[in-house]
């Protein structure tokens, strides 16, 4: 006999979810069969949510693609989500246009990617077609990536100034030789910055760095030409190719801010070098990656720049001595043993032993081994046992000790344990085991074992446990036995479970069950737990532990819980099994998170008897008070029946007049989020007297998933004092409507409070159709549009950039005496404009640099800096020199900032005729030059000529030494600057002011750092009569001393000679220098 549509739904009722969907795609399998299964999916599709959803879910067995084009008009979000993904499977070529036609732009992302993974080209490149046509370029660019090669061809070009980062980073994936072909035009073409161009590549760098590296390498080449290496965020591609990088580095000598440490391994010994010596703070954490540097590298490099590396006092950190080659590292260490400044701190000193040969080592240390100082006892052992590393011969001697010393008190002993553990794997043999089991039994034997020690045992056991299982299963057998303990260990950052193979884990296994077994009769149970939690992900192949576990849920009652979370998380499949089994003999386990969310998610057709009717006593609660399910999503796998149970039993919670406010906010979001369940309650509670409800209420509204059910109360609201939040709660309702019908109802509201009026205003910019553009025309229009929302009017129309009238706007807004309004205008995008429109972008902005207000002047050159645009043509260039001698000081600096982050050298002409103007205004002068030494300091090549023609100007006005003398030192090639000096001394303005100046930008240096330039300014003024010169010789050779070669003999030397100066001047300034030459005293 045939079943009726009701007979079906109740048949499907008492499954789960699952279940139930296999059965519905099983009748959509029948659907053509001679039966009446066409008849039930009719009516379902005609029905409610439920059976809409169940009907369209039957088109995966019948492949009918015309129900699912009806669905995808579907008044539930969740029926038009899942008709998104069946239109990609069932609908043909055709049918999809339709299908795209017809759904949101949110939508179209979804099928076009679900074609995409398909490698269906053919229906999204006439969509993408379609869309060109139209002229529809939002669309487009946002959707082009996944098109066919041939089409991403076609249309790259037009697309890519409208794209936005997200577009970018898809084409970067989808179709990176594209891409990168049309950048490299772009680059090659360039012939000044182009912050756009600049923007693109940064966009994508870091997803094409990693694919294709020689290309994208080729593209900054290109770019560097006019851009900053600053500007650009080339850290990924010093990750793939290190070596090019640092020849680019020095190609164009720009400072930056990378770091080459991590891919030190591949950088060969001239990049290192040249980086020590010209790039400094390209290779950070000397400690760290000194040691990664090839063998072979490390004798060379401390050779030649070692004595940089020393502290004031002589020292050098014992990370380096501990990577040096044996001879230096022994003549390191020796030299740190004798340093009078470490002759009174044994701590500092002693650790520098362990780099002595062993028998160096052992005699000095076995002077504070027999120390009466538990403290040095201790690090003398354990400084000891670290020269292992070097010596690992001499193991056996050293376990002979630590035997010997079993005796010590828990701190030394320690410190023993834990300088074993510290070694290598590699360093133990088989011969050593014994011995080192003797050790660490005799360890656990004693009585003042401490927390410490029994961790520092685990360390090495762990350590040493996947070289030599069998041992180390015994002696973690051993470990457990004695302490009583297995806690999370970690050796040298690696926890257990990683140390561990799961091969390992079932060698130790039989041997770790019984101890498992017996800490479990006698109700250790933290101590199991503990080691289910340094087992890890280990724990998944130790069958025996989950027996364990699986009794523990059964019988532990204060640790059931935890038990069944260790059983989820390794082994998630007994759950099928285990929990049907615990809610059957205890219903208060339908408490607890782990049981709820399994039934929610796997078990819906066992959840009905927790969804809030009834209270359960058992071991989680004492059946006193019901339990309503913490649950907020997923709900769409419920019957109908269980959604309004569960619903009853939330809206008795909301009339409970003693609930607090949060617990009701969290009822109010569940409620809204049962598809099934109509929202009468939230609408009553949305006209409630409590305010705190009454406005939760109105936001879930707007969350429900027919967004038409909450509507009419939603504009009902707009009416009175509710309108504050309905009116941002339509935004997602209207979103989702076709944009005819969105347009109408947005007509239709009321526009007299000014919160609403915003939110409509910016409703119908994110519509973008014509009669949403007329309608903002018209309103900005009005002379009685208040101030906000003619301001919100203004950001809305950013959605219409591209239409001429919206640049008459704009430019009326720019030139508006209210400066809220004319500051809004500052804000526009310079991204997704074509050209034309970013040259009207360009007229509005230089309106806005000659506004009267500096409030808003200044607020454009922040505009400038933040989101540069690209200014071909040098429209806003005279109004940012112009505003270089406001009298405003912060829009002075601001304007500095601005000129020197958006032009290059070109214009030094203009920019020197700027500062002759300024130089009876000293602060404005003092900027220009702050912000030119700035941008000197990371970027002499592009803005040399401007340095050139600012210090011509400077060098006219005596008063205006002292920034001449700054641009000079920063920027000038060595030769020039030696003549400058020169010619200050000659002119008589090397005064003392000027002299301690110029001695102080010498001796630290930031915008020089290469050693020659030193070398030679000193080379020149050695010899000199002036006493001031040969002052300025030894500040070149502190400041030599400061870069990476440090304090060498020759600088020594030089410094001695300095010290018995004829000049008061030189021999005093040579004497107070600190150097090495002050630890020879």
């Amino acid at each position: 006999m045939a079943m009726t549509p009701s007979q079906m739904l109740k048949e499907l009722a008492s499954m789960n979810h699952k279940t139930r969907i296999g059965r519905v795609i099983e009748l959509g399998h029948q659907a053509g069969a001679g039966t009446n299964v066409a008849v039930i999916i009719a009516a379902w599709e005609q029905g409610d949510f439920y059976e809409r959803w169940l009907a369209l879910y039957t088109c995966y067995g019948s492949r009918d693609s015309e129900h699912v084009l009806r669905a995808l008009s579907d008044s539930s979000s969740i029926i038009r989500g899942l008709a998104c993904k069946l239109s990609v499977l069932l609908c043909d070529d055709v049918q999809l246009q339709k299908a795209l036609a017809l759904v949101p732009a949110k939508q179209q992302t979804v099928i076009v990617r679900e074609l995409y993974k398909r490698q269906r080209f053919t229906p999204i490149d006439t969509f993408l077609q379609t869309l060109a046509a139209q002229g529809a370029n939002t669309s487009l660019f946002k959707l082009l990536g996944f098109g066919s090669a041939h089409v991403v061809t076609q249309y790259i070009e037009q697309v890519l100034p409208y794209a936005n980062s997200n577009d970018l980073r898809r084409l970067a994936r989808l179709h990176p030789e594209l891409l990168l072909a049309s950048l490299q035009v772009q680059a090659e073409a360039v012939i000044d910055l182009d912050p756009d161009l600049t923007w693109r590549t940064n966009t994508v760098l870091p997803i094409l760095a990693k694919t294709h590296p020689d290309t994208m390498l080729a593209l900054v080449t290109a770019l560097v030409r006019y851009t900053p290496l600053t500007n650009l965020q080339l850290q990924p591609l010093v990750a793939k190719r290190p070596n090019e990088m640092a020849a680019l580095l020095f190609s164009v000598s720009d400072k930056v801010r990378l770091d080459f440490s991590h891919s030190i391994q591949r950088l060969n010994l001239d990049h290192i070098m040249q980086l020590i010596e010209r790039q400094d703070m390209t290779l950070s954490n000397r400690d760290i990656w000194f040691r990664h540097v090839q063998p072979e590298q490390r004798g060379v490099i401390y050779t030649k720049y070692g004595k940089g590396w020393y502290d004031t006092e002589g020292c050098l950190s014992e990370p380096i001595v501990a990577a040096l080659p044996r001879e230096l590292r022994y003549q390191e260490a020796r030299r740190h043993i004798g340093l009078p400044a470490l002759a009174t701190r044994p701590f500092q000193r002693l650790l520098y032993a362990a780099y002595l040969p062993w028998d160096e080592a052992l005699t000095i240390l076995n002077l504070f081994i027999k120390n009466p100082d538990p403290e040095l006892r201790a690090l003398a052992l354990k400084t000891l046992m670290g020269a292992i590393r070097f010596h690992r011969d001499k193991l056996s001697e050293a376990l002979t000790l630590v035997h010997a010393r079993r005796n010590e008190q828990d701190p030394v002993r320690y410190a023993m344990l834990l300088g074993l553990a510290n070694l290598p794997p590699s360093a133990w043999l088989p011969n050593h085991l014994d011995a080192l089991a003797q050790i660490m039994s005799e360890a656990l034997d004693a009585a003042d074992l401490s927390s410490l020690t029994s961790h520092a045992i685990g360390k090495l056991i762990f350590l040493l446990l996947p070289t030599y299982p069998d041992w180390g299963a015994k002696q973690l057998v051993l470990l457990a036995t004695k302490h009583g303990s297995l806690r999370r260990s970690n050796i040298r950052g690696n926890t257990i479970e990683e140390r561990l193979s799961d091969a390992d884990m079932q060698r130790l296994a039989p041997i770790l069950l019984p101890v498992l077994h017996e800490w479990r009769d006698r109700e250790r149970q933290e101590e199991i737990f503990a080691v289910a939690s340094a087992l890890g992900k280990r724990l998944r192949v130790f069958d025996g532990f989950f027996a364990i576990l699986q009794d523990a849920v059964n019988t532990w009652r204060s640790h059931a819980e935890i038990a069944l979370e260790y059983i989820a998380n390794s082994r998630y499949e007994l759950l099928h099994t285990l929990i049907p089994q615990l809610i059957e003999r205890d219903r208060s386990w339908g408490t607890r998170r782990r049981v709820y969310t399994y039934l929610h998610r796997h078990r819906q057709d066992l959840i009905t008897p927790f969804l809030g009717q009834e209270a359960f006593s058992g071991w989680f609660s004492t059946g006193r008070t019901r339990f309503v399910l913490p649950l907020t999503t997923g709900f769409h796998r419920w019957t109908p029946e269980q959604q309004r149970i569960f619903a009853t039993a939330l809206t008795s919670v909301t009339r409970d007049e003693k609930r607090d406010n949060q617990a009701l906010f969290y009822v109010i979001h569940q409620l809204s989020a049962l598809p099934a369940i109509s929202p009468n309650r939230l609408i009553e509670l949305a006209h409630d007297e409590r305010l705190a409800l009454r406005d939760t209420a109105l936001r879930a509204l707007g969350r429900l998933d027919d967004a038409s059910q909450g509507i009419p109360t939603l504009l009902d609201s707009l009416n009175d004092d509710r309108a504050r939040i309905a009116i941002y709660v339509l935004r997602r309702a209207i979103l989702t409507m076709p944009v005819e019908k969105a347009f109408t109802l947005l007509n239709a509201v009321p526009l007299q409070r000014v919160t609403v009026a915003k939110e409509v205003i910016r409703l119908l910019g994110d519509l973008a159709s014509e009669e949403a553009y007329r309608m903002l025309l018209t309103m900005y229009g009005r002379e009685d549009l208040h101030r906000d929302v003619r301001i919100a009017l203004l950001r809305a129309l950013w959605t219409y950039l591209e239409k001429d009238e919206t640049w008459n706007v704009m430019e009326s807004a720019a030139q508006s005496p209210d400066i809220a309004i004319a500051k809004s205008v500052t804000r526009i995008p310079s991204d997704r404009l074509s050209l034309q429109a970013q040259q009207h972008l360009l007229a509005v902005l230089a309106l806005l640099l000659s506004h009267p207000e500096p409030e808003v002047r200044q607020a454009t050159l922040e505009r400038c800096i933040l989101l540069p645009i690209n200014d071909a043509e040098k429209v806003l260039f005279p109004k940012i020199l112009t505003a270089l001698t406001s009298r405003f000081p912060d829009e002075r600096n601001i304007a500095a900032q601005a000129l020197f982050a958006t032009y290059t050298g070109k214009h030094a002409l203009a920019v020197s005729q700027v500062v002759t103007t300024l130089l009876p205004r000293r602060q404005a002068v003092q900027n220009v030059v702050f912000h030119l030494q700035r941008v000197l300091l990371t970027n002499k090549r592009l803005h040399m000529p401007t340095a050139y023609a600012v210090l011509d100007v400077l060098e006219q006005d005596a008063l205006a030494t002292r920034f001449s003398l700054g641009i000079a030192i920063t920027a000038l090639p060595v030769e020039e600057l030696a003549n400058y000096f020169i010619r200050l001394s000659v002119n008589g303005r090397l005064h003392a002011g000027m002299l301690i100046y110029a001695c102080t930008m010498l001796e630290n240096p930031q915008g020089r750092t290469d050693l020659t330039d030193f070398i030679h300014l000193e080379k020149a003024f050695r010899s000199s009569s002036d006493e001031r010169l040969r002052r300025l010789a030894f500040a070149a050779l502190v400041g030599l001393a400061r870069t990476a070669q440090g304090w060498t003999e020759e600088c020594l030397a030089l410094q001695r000679q300095y010290r018995s100066d004829s000049s008061l001047l030189v021999a005093d300034a040579a004497l107070a220098t600190r150097s090495p030459l002050d630890n020879e005293e």
